[in-house]
């Protein structure tokens, strides 16, 4: 971890000490005179000015985030990848190129959307555990629409593409609109409007609420 802080390099490290203080003790700190001078008797660029002893682990409060707040990949484990594929391209989502019957994809909002083979992916995600044998898994997948009129039309439209019908759309306590359908393996599916969602032109999810 490289703490730079302004051109009062050696003499800059006492403010950065409150954010060091944060750091994971993993964590080797550096302060840098960002001039590129370093002490005035070291001439080399950018030459470490201290070195800070780790100071504690990260609590609860840690403003630096290891892991990316972000969901880049959604995959489920198909029994059968090329029916899947039938299913999504029947209602029009475009699918990757390089798709097969081996590995599918779409591209959905800024969200990849994956078929993988079930037991290919439970030899990774799951060794040792028994496969899923069939019915609700407890997850379930959202696509939210515009309208609550075109929750009703893209429900019907997914319906008529072969998904299985879970609960109709209906008006919901929490003020949207939305209805429950289910792909060729069972995989759920809300359609759903809420007034508070806030999309960018590729769909992708802005706000919520």
């Amino acid at each position: 971890m490289i703490l730079v802080d302004a051109a009062g390099g050696f003499r800059a490290v006492g403010p950065m000490r409150s954010l060091a203080a944060h750091l994971a003790d993993e964590f080797t700190a550096l302060t840098y005179d960002r001039r590129g001078r370093g002490q005035s008797s070291d001439t080399s660029p950018y030459a470490p000015q201290r070195r800070l002893a780790p100071v504690v682990r990260l609590g609860q409060d840690r403003f630096v985030s290891i892991v990316p707040s972000r969901l880049s990949v959604v995959t489920l484990g198909a029994r059968d990848v090329a029916a899947l594929r039938s299913f999504y391209r029947s209602l029009g989502w475009p699918e990757l190129p390089a798709s097969d019957d081996g590995w599918s994809a779409f591209l959905l909002g800024g969200v990849l959307f994956a078929l993988y083979p079930l037991p290919e992916l439970a030899a990774e995600a799951a060794p040792g555990v028994p496969a899923p044998t069939g019915g609700w898994s407890g997850v379930t997948l959202a696509c939210n629409v515009d309208s609550p009129e075109q929750v009703d039309a893209a429900f019907a439209a997914a319906v008529a593409a072969g998904a299985t019908v879970v609960a109709e759309p209906t008006g919901r306590s929490w003020g949207g609109r939305s209805g429950y359908i289910a792909d060729p393996e069972g995989n759920r599916w809300e359609i759903a409007w809420a007034g508070t969602a806030r999309f960018d032109e590729r769909g992708a999810l802005l706000s919520f609420g």
